[in-house]
This record gives structure tokens, C-alpha cells and sequence, in this order.
């Protein structure tokens, strides 16, 4: 099936997941819990501790920062798609959201909508922010049929700030010169995403 707020794609597998641990919270948490997160959403800020009084010991801490990932793609998504708050609610109950509970969410979406519209034209919604990118080109050396190669391999180390955690992060990888022709389109195709997105 496909959704609207999904942009008329099938829902992924991962809200899909989300959605069933989300089902676990008291349709009262849980409504607290969007709260939380779309007041986060507006404000461009995240404090993991205070949404994890929200929910107590219902969920670790990796379930908690996949569950609110979920519901921040579902509020932001839904927004970015003009999907009208009976439709979402059809759409989560269609996907296994108990019926108080997508009402719950929906009540947020609905009282927020335009503030969460204006946010999405103003600005793109980033769940990191990238600091700097330091690479470099090494010419690595092969033996393949007992001749000696030389290949060129990029490392590349991203620094950025996780707005989940409110902390600094880094990840370093290598890439042969396939692998980093495939991510250059891939960045070059998210660029312009991000331009059209902004300009709509």
C-alpha cells in the first residue's frame, strides 16, 4: 500500500517497527511524548534525557531515539505532504496504531500544523548537523597474478553534531574510486532535493 505521509510511497520497514514499539506506550505517554517532539521540531532542539522521563522504563535508550526519529519523520513528513490530520489518522491506524493512539498524535499534528508548515518552508529539518569534512587520497599498493597494482583510495572523515544526543560525533571510512563516484551522485542528487524542497 502506499501512503501520503510517506509521499505516496509504501511505508518503510522501520516506522513499520516504530510504530509497534510506539504501541506499547499508554496512548497518554505518548501523546506527551509528540508533544515533546514537535515542540523539539519547532525549536530546533533535543534533550534525550527529558524525553526519556516521558516515557520511564518503557523504552531503552536506543528504542527511545528510533522511536522519536519515527514520529519526527511522521509529523514533519505529513506537514511537508499537506496530509489533513482524518487521513493521517486512517493512514497509522491502517499500520497497526492503536486508534486512541494515532488520535493522540493527530490531536498534536492538527494544533501544530501551521507553526510545523511554516518551519518546514523557512528551514530543512536536519537531525545532524555537519561541522567539517577532512579527506584524503592515498595510492594504495595490490598484488593481483602476482603483479603489483596501484589503487587510489579516498578516506574521508565527516565531524558533525547529533541534535538527538546534543553531541559531537565523528565517522571516518574508506572508499575505491566506484564507491566514491556513487556517493558523490548520491550528495549531488540530495543537494538538489534540498534546493527544490526549499524553493516549494
Amino acid at each position: 500500500m502506499r501512503f501520503r505521509f510517506c509521499g505516496g510511497e509504501d511505508c518503510a520497514d522501520w516506522i513499520l517497527a516504530e510504530i509497534f514499539t510506539l504501541s506499547k506506550l499508554s496512548s497518554v505517554k505518548l501523546r506527551l511524548l509528540c508533544q515533546y517532539v514537535m515542540q523539539a521540531i519547532l525549536a530546533d532542539t533535543l534533550n534525550l534525557s527529558e524525553a526519556q522521563k516521558i516515557v520511564g522504563d518503557k523504552f531503552e535508550s536506543g528504542d527511545l531515539k528510533a522511536s522519536i526519529r519515527a514520529l519526527q519523520y511522521i509529523l514533519t513528513m505529513s506537514a511537508k505532504h499537506s496530509v489533513d490530520g482524518q487521513s493521517l489518522l486512517n493512514e497509522l491506524t491502517q499500520l497497526g496504531l492503536p486508534k486512541e493512539h494515532a488520535n493522540a498524535l493527530v490531536k498534536i499534528y492538527d494544533e501544530h500544523f501551521e507553526k510545523l508548515t511554516d518551519k518546514l518552508r523557512s528551514s530543512v529539518m536536519r537531525l545532524t548537523k555537519m561541522n567539517d569534512i577532512h579527506w584524503n587520497i592515498f595510492d594504495v599498493k595490490t598484488t593481483n597474478n602476482l603483479h603489483d597494482m596501484h589503487l587510489p583510495v579516498v578516506t574521508m572523515n565527516l565531524n558533525y553534531d547529533d541534535n538527538i544526543e546534543n553531541q559531537a560525533k565523528s565517522i571516518s571510512f574508506s572508499l575505491n574510486p566506484e564507491q566514491f563516484a556513487v556517493l558523490l551522485a548520491d550528495l549531488q542528487a540530495a543537494r538538489d532535493l534540498i534546493k527544490n524542497y526549499s524553493k516549494s
